[in-house]
């Protein structure tokens, strides 16, 4: 137990504090460490969509792919990526005005 925090709450070595007297005793993690791990998704997989749409447009311009293949990897990769893309930063957004008075 944590000297520092009521006798209710615990914080556990994963950043998790749970609280006992909550009714659904489900742990909650801090919000700072919630918000780094949005943000990294987002840049990460932006990072992810560029890297692809270059190697598809570095192969096209190099003869590597023709049009009908680069058309095709980018239905079937790029643009489920960019959905997820779209839901991270829908969540981060979402979360952000929360915070909003």
């Amino acid at each position: 137990m944590n000297k520092s925090m009521p006798e209710e709450h615990e914080d556990n070595d994963l950043g998790v504090v749970e609280s006992y007297s909550d009714s659904s005793n489900v742990p909650r993690p801090k919000a700072r460490g919630r918000e780094d791990t949005r943000r990294n998704l987002a840049i990460m997989i932006f990072w992810l969509i560029v890297a692809i749409s270059v190697l598809l447009i570095a192969g096209r311009l190099l003869g590597v792919l023709d049009t009908q293949a680069v058309k095709d990897l980018a239905s079937v990769v790029l643009l489920p990526i960019v959905g997820i893309f779209g839901t991270v930063i829908g969540f981060f957004f979402g979360s952000q005005s929360e915070k909003l008075p």
